[in-house]
């Protein structure tokens, strides 16, 4: 039987991507417990990994605050070197991921706003593994089963006067 072409191959996949994923749950409910703010915050995850992984465009007064973040954010617990690392590694060896998502931030994001986040509210409810095991496939299906991404460019052109019905 044919694999479906629609499914990325596995092979194409970071290995490690669940239990990478359930550490950034785990840590993200944790910190969640510690910092009333972060309940508060659509993305926590994002925000807890965004001093170690924004690095560009930053102006002094948002270095020095990224800086003072890192040490309060440690303070509490959080490895943000780590969670760089691991964004890094499945940038790296998942080919489907690095096509989606162009730097650690933008995978912050996607795995924040399509796994971790409700994911770690659902486990800071004491909800059955069964169930949280039900959330990873549903993510896997989303993110790896819908076919490979495709970028694509629309545009509209106003008062554009053309002779003929082809562009050439």
């Amino acid at each position: 039987m044919a694999a479906n072409p629609m499914i990325v191959p596995a092979e194409e996949r970071y290995p490690g991507l669940r239990e990478t994923l359930f550490r950034f749950v785990d840590q993200t409910a944790a910190m969640r417990a510690k910092h009333a703010e972060l309940r508060q915050q659509p993305f926590p995850f994002l925000s807890l990994a965004a001093p170690w992984i924004v690095q560009e465009g930053l102006d002094p007064v948002q270095q020095d605050w990224f800086a003072r973040r890192k040490i309060e954010l440690e303070g509490l617990g959080f490895d943000g070197v780590a969670v760089s690392q691991s964004l890094t590694a499945i940038l790296a060896a998942d080919k489907h991921l690095r096509e989606c998502c162009p730097s650690p931030l933008h995978l912050a994001h996607f795995l924040d706003s399509s796994f971790v986040t409700r994911t770690a509210e659902l486990k800071s409810k004491n909800t059955e593994q069964r169930i949280l095991d039900l959330v990873f496939e549903e993510f896997v299906s989303v993110t790896y089963h819908q076919g490979r991404f495709k970028r694509m460019a629309l545009s509209h052109l106003f008062n554009f006067e053309m002779d003929g019905n082809s562009l050439r």
